[in-house]
């Protein structure tokens, strides 16, 4: 259930702007964000990484993205496919800050645990030596999806 105005934390291939404006088509207002209290690990022969909670877990670094429609939620959900769900975390938009911004992000789904690895996944690699490969391979999707 989305309403209206959803927030959305993300920490992967739709923190970059070639992915994200392939999927949601108009401006929409963000800022960095941490969520504390996960890790994030690269997913098992793929470029994309998952979060996963974890006792020796650091803060996951992403982007925040305000006031998101039910459709593009539900765009989003289509795009994340069947190994994510989607739950509701508080986002922290600074290290100082105390209060936090409640908003929705995927995480691996339990069933699908064995394939995280545990290695670290590593933004600025997967910029420079996979991004363009995955825009290519994960967002000729958009062609066929309609919302």
């Amino acid at each position: 259930m989305t309403h209206p105005d959803s927030h959305l934390f993300v920490y992967g291939s739709l923190m970059y702007p070639s992915v994200w404006n392939l999927l949601i088509r108009r401006p929409v207002k963000q800022c960095r964000g941490r969520l504390p209290g996960y890790q994030r690990l690269k997913i098992r022969d793929d470029s994309y990484p998952v979060i996963l909670p974890g006792q020796n877990a650091h803060d996951v670094t992403g982007v925040l993205y305000f006031k998101l429609t039910s459709q593009e939620i539900n765009r989003l959900d289509r795009f994340e496919g069947d190994y994510y769900e989607r739950i509701s975390v508080d986002i922290f938009i600074d290290h100082s800050s105390c209060t936090p911004i409640n908003a929705w992000t995927y995480r691996l789904k339990s069933a699908f645990r064995h394939l995280a690895l545990p290695q670290t996944w590593d933004p600025q690699a997967f910029e420079k030596n996979d991004l363009n490969r995955f825009i290519q391979h994960y967002c000729g999707w958009n062609a066929t999806v309609s919302d």
